[in-house]
């Protein structure tokens, strides 16, 4: 998840209302795009496919497809959340796999269940 920050002086995260008509900071106005951890949610998921007994192997999809990271794509997820699949803790896990473990473990300790695919006709 990103967001653009304006970082053009010391204190850029507090409210400076002094600087509203400040020529020589506006000249020098600075702007990072900014990456956000933890996302408030998540880009990319390891899927639960359908089916009994536990996978061989746990599909790595994007949690939203179709919902772009824009300002279009925020308000498109308004329309979408519905599709948007559950990231539960894994059944078929065991119960010592923790998220922070590195390397990632297999299987993963969350995926993704109950996604609503799209089908032809939807858009």
């Amino acid at each position: 998840s990103t967001q653009d920050i304006n970082v053009t002086y010391l204190e850029w995260n507090k409210i400076y209302p002094k600087s509203a008509n400040d020529h020589v900071m506006k000249r020098e106005e600075k702007i990072w795009w900014t990456l956000w951890w933890p996302a408030h949610r998540p880009m990319e998921v390891y899927a639960l496919p359908e089916g009994s007994g536990p996978p061989a192997s746990y599909p790595w999809v994007v949690w939203a497809p179709g919902v772009p990271q824009t300002n279009e794509g925020d308000l498109k997820m308004v329309t979408e959340w519905w599709r948007l699949g559950f990231v539960v803790r894994n059944p078929y896990a065991p119960a010592d796999v923790r998220p922070s473990m590195l390397p990632p473990t297999q299987p993963p300790p969350y995926v993704m269940v109950e996604r609503t695919p799209h089908t032809p006709g939807d858009e």
